[in-house]
């Protein structure tokens, strides 16, 4: 359970501190984060955080699941994280009234004063109560902090009829969780639509639908007028004339950031607390970070711009020189069973001059999916209905990374953008997935050989072969048993990058490099012969043959255990130099000819496959600086696209032969 505080709790005793502390003003998600970077960067700075709640911290984000009793209090704790030896000072239930900037000194509310070296405004933000008559009713609650969510608990038991003013996202959120005991529901918004700043129309009516389905009543474009009742809240009055009976009022009409004690210290204030790219206020030792803080006229009401912020703020404070460019707003949330994800343009920006929007909908099951471009990045997604994009569509977004035509031609006829296998988690990949590319091991094996026993990452990889021959997935096959590990280090890496490079050459040689000239006189010196004369034509042509079969033990090497001799690394420089010997005979048996019909086919087969091969050693060298997924990518296409290549080979090289001794 939380701990009801006294009004100090001291963690460290404060005449012993040093220097003067960074001060952090408020215990919410952002604040303990900003002390945890803070501390994360210099373990020893003495650090003091003051929160004005009688509770220890804890997590807000959770408690709409708090309050629908899907979790306990335990799970919501968010204590920060002392390390050994730190200066860390906590006082709870000890709000701060007063900053001296001059003197940079604060006064809490027992009237002591305290120095600071930077102080950080955390202070969050406060429901806004609009100007209702009757909105002081008892029976009328916000739903801010833990207080709240408890007196919502209390009242949820006995309540048969709630109103929730408001159907953005806390509101959708609280009705959720007052629904857990039968109580009727009636949302009212005086927008044309739910979740007016996250959603566009089609994706707001689906989830309109949804919730009617599930019980609850939606007044949509309409407000409240007055609240009615004697000692308690009886019904409210809405604007269109209704009136609608009720027990409990929840207020979830938006937040007013707390900007009070700010003001009072003569710093800016806007919508919030100004604050410039690293966070600062007017006096650059003190910032402001979270849903009080005013970035170019954006206030986020979220957390997760805020722990950005937290972040941003401690770098600059230790010494950094990080940048705020401002946060995109990122939304996601099950509404009773339906999962509802926003993030950046959608409706309100979207331009249909310069902006481009894709649509995927599914009406069976309820799913609706939209994004949308500008050129060929990601600026919008949402979704109505489980995705398993979002995560990577959330990075996509906000690093400004590409997509391309095939992942809009996918997602236009799936609704997926990438395939399944591509999934960062490899857990999540289909059973019959590859994981180690060398052996052919899927994930369905792997995760076999788990639940059987196989629990580490030795045991996983002895006992299936997975990450044993290149090493090049051991970091999937750690995914999958939790662990973490570096792809293995690449033995013979130069020599492998510059055989590549020299296959590559000798390739691009042959196609653009015009064909040798016969000699014009026997009194010329001249190497014809090779590729004229019928016995030496056969000694390169049978010579590029054997080398090419000597090369094929290579895919034996990986494939079969019983070829386990000296180590995988050095059999693939030796396969890449044999490649490099054959394309030197190629040029003795052809002169730099490229022949017709089917032996040109059978070159043009050869040189490509002879490329592939390159780029795959070119892959494998540079493996070790490429990310795990990335680097499967690659391997995968290389490795397919050789194989490919080769098949055709054994038909045209048979027809070459025949060809030739028929001739």
């Amino acid at each position: 359970m939380l701990t009801n505080v006294a009004e100090k709790q001291e963690v460290y005793p404060e005449s012993l501190q040093k220097e003067a502390p960074v001060v952090v003003v408020g215990t919410g998600p952002v604040g303990i984060h900003t002390a945890q970077e803070l501390l994360r960067h210099r373990p020893s700075r003495p650090v003091t955080i003051f929160g004005a709640e009688p509770w220890t911290p804890y997590n807000r984000v959770k408690l709409s699941s708090l309050l629908a009793g899907d979790i306990s209090t335990i799970d919501i704790h968010n204590e920060l994280d002392v390390p050994d030896n730190s200066q860390v000072i906590q006082h709870h239930n000890c709000a701060i009234v007063s900053v001296d900037r001059e003197f940079k000194t604060i006064k809490d509310s027992t009237g002591q004063i305290h120095a600071y070296d930077k102080l950080v405004f955390a202070v969050g933000s406060r429901a806004h109560i609009p100007n209702i008559p009757g909105i002081d009713l008892p029976g009328t609650f916000t739903f801010r902090d833990l207080n709240d969510a408890q007196k919502l608990m209390a009242r949820r038991v006995r309540s048969r009829r709630t109103v929730v003013i408001g159907g953005g996202l806390l509101g959708l959120e609280a009705a959720k969780a007052m629904q857990k005991n039968n109580t009727e529901v009636v949302i009212i918004e005086h927008n044309p639509r739910l979740m007016q700043n996250q959603l566009d129309e089609n994706a707001a009516e689906l989830l309109r639908e949804h919730l009617l389905a599930r019980g609850m009543r939606i007044i949509l474009h309409d407000a409240i007028k007055q609240i009615h009742g004697d000692v308690s809240v009886k019904e409210v009055e809405l604007r269109s004339g209704k009136t609608i009976s009720c027990d409990t009022i929840i207020i979830a009409t938006g937040i007013r950031p707390n900007v009070d004690i700010a003001r009072e210290a003569g710093l800016p204030v806007a919508k919030g607390i100004k604050v410039n790219q690293y966070l600062q206020t007017a006096d650059p030792n003190i910032y402001a970070v979270g849903e009080c803080a005013d970035f170019n006229g954006n206030v986020y009401g979220i957390v997760a711009p805020g722990l950005e912020q937290a972040a941003i703020a401690a770098d600059h404070i230790s010494g950094g020189s990080p940048i705020y460019k401002g946060s995109i707003l990122a939304t996601r949330l099950k509404v009773i069973d339906k999962q509802v994800f926003s993030m950046g343009i959608i409706d309100e920006g979207f331009d249909p001059l310069v902006h481009t929007q894709y649509l995927y909908e599914n009406p069976s099951s309820g799913v609706y999916r939209k994004i949308v471009m500008h050129r060929s990045h990601v600026i919008g997604a949402l979704s109505i209905g489980p995705w398993s994009d979002i995560n990577r569509l959330q990075e996509i977004i906000t690093n400004k990374r590409r997509l391309y035509p095939w992942n809009l031609y996918r997602f236009r006829k799936t609704g997926v953008l990438w395939q399944e296998e591509q999934a960062e988690d490899v857990l999540l990949w289909p059973s019959k997935a590859i994981v180690c590319n060398c052996k052919g091991i899927t994930r369905g094996q792997l995760s076999l050989a788990y639940e059987q026993g196989q629990q580490t990452l030795e045991q996983l990889t002895k006992c299936t072969g997975a990450s044993t021959v290149c090493g090049s997935c051991k970091p999937l096959v750690a995914n999958l048993v939790g662990a973490s590990a570096e792809p293995a280090s690449v033995q013979g890496k130069r020599l492998l990058s510059t055989t590549a490079i020299l296959s590559a050459l000798a390739v691009m040689s042959f196609y653009f490099m015009p064909a040798i000239p016969d000699a014009t006189s026997v009194q010329q010196f001249h190497i014809d012969f090779l590729w004229n004369d019928s016995f030496w034509k056969q000694v390169t042509g049978y010579s590029i043959l054997g080398l090419s079969s000597i090369g094929l033990l290579l895919s034996l090497r990986k494939r079969w255990r019983k070829i386990a001799l000296g180590d995988f690394a050095w059999w693939r420089v030796a396969h890449v130099l044999l490649g490099v010997s054959i394309l030197a005979i190629l040029f003795l048996h052809t002169g730099l000819r490229l022949g017709s019909n089917a032996n040109f086919a059978l070159i043009m087969v050869f040189l490509l496959l002879a490329f592939s091969g390159a780029f795959a050693a070119g892959v494998s060298a540079m493996e070790p600086k490429l990310k795990p997924r990335t680097a499967k990518q690659l391997r995968s296409l290389t490795q397919w696209a050789h194989l490919l290549l080769f098949w055709p080979l054994p038909l045209l090289l048979g027809f070459h032969i025949v060809s030739f001794y028929y001739f």
